[in-house]
């Protein structure tokens, strides 16, 4: 089965996700959320986060090969971390999202 790492988007947290993780695990899969900097139960302060904090979070929390789920601003930092990350990821957007992820992607490589 797969594993699903579960990315919240703007003003949200891993709480977010609380009907999904049970849901997805009565299919077999296993699930887990993150809180991004800034978010949730983490203590950044808001104004230290970053896109690159996000990328750096999402990839600490990835220590075997995952399916990436970005819930909305998620589809950016998870675009970003899905090549660097150090096992195998395989990210989950929606189409519209991809391609502002991209632009993203593409912009912050410069």
């Amino acid at each position: 089965m797969v594993e699903f790492l579960l990315v919240h988007g703007s003003c949200h947290g891993a709480w977010c996700w609380r009907d999904v993780i049970p849901a997805l695990s009565a299919l077999g899969h296993t699930a887990r959320a993150i809180d991004l900097p800034a978010h949730g139960k983490d203590p950044t302060p808001a104004a230290a986060a970053t896109l690159d904090l996000y990328v750096e979070a999402i990839l600490a929390a990835i220590d075997t090969p995952v399916t990436l789920v970005g819930h909305s601003a998620a589809g950016y930092p998870i675009t970003l971390a899905a090549p660097r990350a150090r096992t195998h990821t395989a990210p989950r957007l929606s189409l519209r999202l991809r391609s502002h992820a991209r632009h993203v992607r593409d912009r912050h490589a410069q």
